[in-house]
């Protein structure tokens, strides 16, 4: 899990677009494309327009996109769309959760859609976290889970955990005797 270096820089021919992986643009580009296969896909024709719209929802600086467009038509294919096409690339497997560093790890449930899945992030950012939707919005994947993970060795520290739990039960002879007592009044002090 990535969490300092998760933006990425984007520069083309003295352009320069710094692309934040926030929940926001994996959410409204997976439903833009119908989700993150099909928008690889685009990407890997090096279609601009698939180009335009991920540096148009993860840019800090999306009004800068028309001029950075016509700059990028009169370049050569190898020096303007490739290398930019390679950064987006990489930009996309981020929002995806594809973490190339991670050993796969056998899953305990089922998969989960990716819309399913940033709707479940953004309800623990909005709900168990208590952040503001646009601070949620605004979050990186890898934060969210952070965060969440947080939380919850925060709660275990405070309630303890199931596995801390042992079930414990008075004594039954002690407890006869007790009772036994406070029915003969003997437990009254003198």
């Amino acid at each position: 899990m990535r969490l300092a270096d998760s933006n990425l820089i984007v520069r083309v021919e003295g352009q320069e677009f710094i692309l934040r992986p926030t929940l926001r643009a994996a959410y409204r580009l997976e439903r833009q494309f119908g989700g993150f296969a099909p928008l690889m896909h685009q990407l890997l024709d090096g279609s601009l327009t698939a180009m335009a719209a991920v540096i148009r929802e993860a840019s800090s600086n999306p009004s800068d996109l028309p001029a950075f467009l016509e700059g990028i038509q009169s370049m050569p294919l190898r020096t303007g769309i490739d290398p930019l096409r390679t950064v987006l690339i990489t930009f996309v497997c981020d929002l995806a959760g594809i973490d190339p560093d991670q050993q796969d790890e056998p899953r305990s449930s089922s998969p989960m859609e990716a819309k399913d899945y940033h709707e479940h992030l953004f309800k623990i950012g909005t709900g168990w976290l208590g952040w503001t939707p646009e601070a949620t919005w605004n979050a990186t994947i890898p934060e969210l889970r952070a965060a969440y993970e947080g939380r919850l060795e925060m709660l275990k520290a405070i309630f303890g955990s199931e596995k801390d739990k042992t079930e414990t039960v008075p004594e039954e002879d002690g407890l006869h005797v007790l009772k036994a007592m406070v029915a003969s009044g003997q437990n009254k002090a003198s």
